[in-house]
């Protein structure tokens, strides 16, 4: 279960994956859009800045004004706002006007007519006129409409009196229509910049350096503000396509560690498996050695049971060679005696070996008596050597019961029965010893 569990769920975080590579995708080629825009836009912009900089220092009217102080002066087209569409119509009426610079008074208007540019120059008076009055019917639109001063009110001022008794027109064939209605030294202008007055037509073109400057700006502001929202979206953008490679990362992340989870959950299923066989394996081998066990207990307590009786049997015999072992310590207490007697005796026949030397009957007498006790001797070792025969039978025997057992007092018994073998013998070999004397005593008594 587990298994299916970790493989289940490395199966959705997979599946994730794909659409979060999609999303991330899909944001990638957005942002590149969006990248490509920005910069098509700022290309653009950046060329019409260069362009009106360039437009603006062309010509030779640039070093005269720089000249006279006036080269950072304020044109007058960059005081004003014009409705789409109305540039060329502007330029068309107000001509070298559009680039007129301000004059702080008549005597500075004075001193830079005296000193004659280069070139056309208009010049903003900006002391206050009142204004002039017009008579126009009601539906003539007045050009100054559709231009706004960013200025201040002498702009305002000076493009009242330069635009007056200028109208707007839909088109040519619309001011021709209407130009009777106009007042005296009135007109009506066209967006393509034609101006159309009671008597004539002048047709606009682009004949000075200063054609399309009102243009360019109003254009340069249009992809200001299309910069400063492209760059917006790019920036939002830029977040979106961020959080879906996080989302993409994170899912695919989670997919890895799900199917390393998995493929570690299916190593432990098989670990477990491998262990339960090995744990019935054991459980088998487990069973059959304490069935093996109960066999081998079954067997050993016959054999306790049959070693129980062999010690008891043992322990009887122990108790007979006990028996046997006093009885032969008897024999040999009179072994001893017999021992001390044949000492005596030798003694006895030392005295009278020589008293045979005074007496031949005495030395006969002691030769019988010598050789009675011989004889006796003679008898008492065959009956010892029977009996130690017949002891290290018994001994032998009983050994032989005792090694098979871990009894320590028994084997304590068994080392006494040889301590005491070994002196009966040792006493047998004094006893043969003192006989070979007797005897070679005796030789000796009948030699003499």
């Amino acid at each position: 279960r587990k298994v299916d569990e970790a493989r289940q769920k490395a199966g959705e975080a997979q599946q994730r994956v794909p659409a979060t590579d999609e999303a991330r995708n899909t944001a990638q080629q957005q942002i590149q859009v969006a990248n490509q825009e920005l910069a098509q836009t700022e290309a653009k912009l950046t060329a019409l800045t260069a362009l009106q900089a360039s437009v603006q220092a062309q010509g030779k009217i640039g070093p005269w004004l720089e000249s006279k102080g006036l080269k950072e002066s304020k044109r007058l087209w960059q005081e004003l706002k014009v409705e789409s569409g109305w540039e060329a119509a502007l330029e068309s009426v107000l001509r070298e006007r559009l680039a007129a610079v301000t004059a702080k008074s008549v005597q500075e208007t004075l001193t830079l007519a005296n000193d004659a540019p280069p070139s056309r120059l208009a010049i903003l008076l900006t002391e206050e006129i009142a204004p002039a009055h017009t008579n126009a019917p009601a539906d003539f639109i007045p050009l100054l409409t559709r231009v706004q001063s960013a200025g201040s009110a002498r702009v305002a001022s000076v493009l009242q009196e330069w635009l007056d008794n200028i109208y707007i027109a839909n088109s040519l064939e619309d001011a021709l229509h209407r130009r009777e209605k106009l007042p005296a030294g009135g007109a009506l202008v066209t967006q393509e910049g034609h101006l159309v007055s009671r008597v004539g037509v002048q047709l606009y073109a682009a004949d000075s350096e200063q054609a399309g400057m009102l243009a360019r700006a109003q254009e340069m502001e249009g992809l200001e503000k299309q910069l400063r929202a492209q760059r917006l979206i790019q920036s939002e953008l830029q977040g979106e396509l961020d959080q879906c490679v996080a989302n993409y990362q994170a899912a695919h992340q989670a997919a890895e560690q799900t199917r390393i989870a998995a493929e570690q959950a299916v190593q432990e299923v098989h670990g477990f498996e491998v262990e339960r066989m090995q744990l019935t394996q054991a459980e088998e081998k487990y069973s059959q050695r304490a069935q093996q066990i109960q066999g081998e207990l079954s067997e050993l307590r016959q054999q306790i049971e049959q070693l129980t009786q062999t010690q008891e049997q043992s322990s009887e015999e122990l108790a007979q060679s006990e028996e046997a072992k006093q009885g032969l310590q008897e024999n040999l207490a009179i072994a001893q005696e017999k021992l001390e007697l044949a000492t005596q005796e030798r003694d006895h026949l030392r005295e009278a070996l020589r008293a045979a030397e005074m007496s031949v009957q005495e030395a006969a007498f002691a030769t019988r008596s010598l050789q009675q006790r011989i004889a006796d001797l003679q008898r008492d070792q065959s009956t010892a050597r029977v009996q130690i025969m017949e002891i290290q039978d018994k001994q032998a025997t009983s050994e032989q019961e005792l090694a098979g057992l871990s009894d320590e007092e028994a084997q304590e018994k068994l080392q006494g029965l040889l301590l005491a073998r070994s002196a009966r013998e040792a006493a047998l070999a004094n006893a043969r010893t003192e006989q070979d004397a007797l005897l070679h005593q005796l030789r000796e008594a009948d030699e003499v």
